[in-house]
C-alpha cells in the first residue's frame, strides 16, 4: 500500500484514492448497463457514463506530494487526458434504448477529436540521435508501410533499422513494400512479456487498429478461422537485433503495455537512449490508464519525459542524455 511521509511520520493516504481504485476497477469490471464494449475498427471501444468520469474527477491530489510519480499521472490522465467524447449513439433497440446521447472511450485522442492528438512529437528532430555512430532503431508496429522508419531514415540515414510486424497478412504486404530497400530488417513476429505462439481469429485483424495485447487474446474470440502468430521476448528481440535500439518506437495497438513492462523488469529499458511511446485504449480503460501510470512511473526512474500525452505520443530521453543536451532537445 502507497502511503506519504509527514512531520508526524507515515500515515496511511486518504479515503480518496482508495476512492480512485474503486473507480478504476469500476470501468474495466462493470457489466452494468451503462458500461458495455463494442468490437469495431477505429470506433468507440466502450461506452461509460458521465458517473464514472465524476467519480474521477472528484478524487481530491492536492494533499498528496509532488514526488509522487504515479498519483501524479494518474490525476492528469483522469482530469483531463481520458480519449473521452459525447456521440450519438444507436443502441438498436439494446436495453430497450434507440438513440442515445453518450460518453464514449476511444483508442486515442485522434479518433475521439478531443485537441489532444499530437502525432508530429514523434518525428521531431532528435540531435542526440546524430552523435551516435553505432545507432538502430525498432519500430514495434510496423503494419504494412513502416512509415516512420521511411521518415527516421531521411533524419538519421546512418542507423540501422528493424521493423516488426507480427500478423502475417500486413507483415507479407511490409515485405513487398521495402523488396527493393534493403535497409529495412524485417522480423515478422510482435514482441510481448514472453515468447509464445498465438491464435486469433481472422475477424479480429482491423487494420491498423488490430489489438493483439495479452488481454485481448487472453479473451475467447475464436470465430472464424484463426491466425497464427508468433510473439518473442524483448530479451529475444534485442539477441535478435544484435542490441538493444537507440530509439525504441512502439506503435504496436496494446502491445505497448506487455513490451515495456517486461523490459522494465530486465533492466533492458533503462539502457535505451530514446523511448517514444503511442498509447492505446483497446480493452479496459480503467486498466489502461492504470498501466500507463505505473509505465510512466518505471520510466521516470531512468529518463525524463519531454513531451506527452496519455492516448496519445510520449518521448522520453534518458536521463544522462537529457541533462547534458537539455538546451538541444525539442521540450515541445
Amino acid at each position: 500500500m502507497r502511503h506519504m511521509k509527514t512531520s508526524a511520520g507515515r500515515i496511511f493516504l486518504p479515503l480518496s484514492f482508495f476512492c480512485l481504485l474503486l473507480f478504476l476497477l469500476s470501468i474495466y469490471t462493470s457489466t452494468s448497463t451503462s458500461t458495455f464494449k463494442v468490437r469495431k475498427v477505429h470506433v468507440a471501444t466502450e461506452y461509460s457514463d458521465d458517473s464514472s468520469v465524476r467519480r474521477a474527477s472528484s478524487v481530491n491530489f492536492t494533499e498528496y506530494p509532488d514526488s509522487d510519480i504515479m498519483l501524479k499521472c494518474l490525476s492528469v490522465v483522469l482530469r483531463g487526458q481520458l480519449p473521452l467524447a459525447r456521440r450519438e449513439i444507436d443502441m438498436g433497440g439494446r436495453f430497450g434504448m434507440g438513440i442515445e446521447n453518450l460518453q464514449v472511450a476511444f483508442p486515442h485522442h485522434l479518433i475521439a477529436e478531443t485537441g489532444l492528438w499530437n502525432q508530429d512529437l514523434r518525428l521531431k528532430p532528435i540531435p542526440y540521435m546524430h552523435s551516435v555512430k553505432k545507432c538502430s532503431i525498432w519500430e514495434v508496429g510496423a503494419h504494412t508501410e513502416a512509415a516512420d522508419s521511411r521518415q527516421f531514415m531521411a533524419s538519421y540515414p546512418h542507423c540501422r533499422f528493424h521493423a516488426y510486424e507480427p500478423i502475417p497478412l500486413y507483415a507479407n504486404t511490409l515485405k513487398r513494400n521495402w523488396a527493393s530497400d534493403k535497409r529495412l530488417v524485417i522480423h515478422e513476429y510482435g514482441i510481448g512479456s514472453n515468447s509464445m505462439q498465438l491464435q486469433i481469429s481472422e475477424n479480429r485483424i482491423r487494420g491498423q487498429g488490430t489489438d493483439i495485447s495479452s488481454e485481448e487474446i487472453s479473451e475467447n474470440h475464436h470465430n472464424g478461422l484463426l491466425v497464427n502468430l508468433t510473439i518473442k521476448s524483448f530479451s529475444e528481440a534485442e539477441v535478435e537485433a544484435d542490441g538493444l535500439p537507440t530509439l525504441l518506437h512502439l506503435n504496436c495497438e496494446g502491445c505497448e503495455y506487455d513490451l515495456l513492462k517486461q523490459a522494465a523488469t530486465s533492466w533492458s529499458l533503462a539502457k535505451i537512449p530514446v523511448i517514444q511511446i503511442g498509447w492505446h485504449n483497446y480493452g479496459d480503460l480503467g486498466l489502461r490508464v492504470w498501466q500507463t501510470c505505473e509505465i510512466r512511473e518505471q520510466l521516470s526512474k531512468t529518463h525524463q519525459l519531454t513531451a506527452g500525452a496519455a492516448f496519445g505520443w510520449d518521448r522520453w530521453l534518458r536521463r544522462d542524455i537529457h541533462e547534458i543536451g537539455l538546451l538541444l532537445v525539442p521540450l515541445k
